[in-house]
């Protein structure tokens, strides 16, 4: 019975290793953040060109369009999470890229322990090198999800045509009034406790010993804050995690590109940046990156 049970479990994946390929990959639809973020992880240890430079760091890089970047950047950005699991990723893979950007706004979110142990181990490592069905892009779940989108839609056309119904064109209005007023005050809530003194000592000193590591390695590391709403900036979080950064990696030691200025940046919900802005940080990280040379 087991042996059979084997035997069909070995066909059915060759099946879809077969298959796979074939499938039209507007199919293909990524069911919600977590998945995402293993999408992001797998992509730099199987599939990133070695000399590729890295950026770790949350959602606010992730607003970082990969097209201006270039190909030989690979962005780490985890929404949700931190530069830790970036970085421990790289760590963990050891393939380390010439240069590292890190952004530190939330250096006191720890790696994402769950996401590392799936990345970095070896057997599904030697599973997604052997066949992309062992990928996250390789996962039957989400293309059920992309053809049972696409079926939804086609209904819902066909609906609206037949009870002649005209199509109402969808506008990103963006967020604003009482919506956007609620986000802001839910970030001024968070962002405006201190931080663990203990903990943010904890974090500062783990992020010293992985650049000094990384360092020895060859990587360039360079600091950045990515800008948020200029009322949120200076308030305690920020203002202590910017403190303690500036304390241990001071700028006359280690490399930082300022993004300050003294237009206010715009923000689409006080913490992630339009995406005009966005392609402005792009602009001044390659500029950065350039002068390295």
């Amino acid at each position: 019975m087991i042996k059979r049970s084997m035997l069909v479990g070995a066909a059915v994946i060759l099946a879809w290793h077969l298959i796979m390929p074939l499938l039209p990959r507007a199919f293909y639809t990524i069911p919600g953040m977590q998945r995402a973020n293993h999408l992001h992880a797998q992509h730099f240890v199987h599939d990133t060109p070695d000399g590729a430079r890295v950026i770790v760091g949350s959602s606010m890089s992730e607003r970082l369009d990969a097209s201006a970047l270039g190909e030989d950047h690979v962005k780490l950005t985890f929404p949700g999470g931190g530069p830790f699991t970036g970085m421990e990723i790289v760590r963990g893979t050891g393939r380390f890229p010439p240069v590292l950007w890190i952004e530190t706004n939330v250096i006191i979110r720890d790696a994402e322990a769950d996401l590392l142990a799936d990345t970095l181990s070896p057997w599904r490592m030697k599973l997604r090198e052997a066949s992309p069905v062992f990928k996250e892009r390789g996962r039957p779940s989400e293309y059920g999800v992309g053809f049972l989108k696409a079926a939804v839609g086609k209904v819902c056309k066909l609906s609206s045509k037949l009870l002649g119904e005209k199509p109402v064109p969808v506008v990103d209005q963006g967020l604003a009034g009482p919506v956007l007023a609620e986000i802001m005050e839910a970030n001024r809530d968070h962002l405006s406790k201190v931080p663990e003194p203990a903990g943010l000592a904890e974090r500062v000193g783990r992020m010293a010993a992985r650049v000094d590591e990384l360092s020895r390695m060859g990587c360039k590391v360079v600091f950045y804050e990515m800008p948020i709403d200029q009322s949120l900036e200076n308030l305690a979080e920020p203002a202590a995690v910017r403190k303690a950064m500036k304390a241990r990696f001071p700028s006359d030691q280690y490399l930082w590109l300022d993004l300050g200025r003294e237009a206010p940046w715009q923000t689409t919900d006080g913490i992630h940046l339009v995406p005009d802005e966005a392609d402005l940080v792009v602009r001044k990280m390659l500029d950065f990156e350039a002068a390295l040379k």
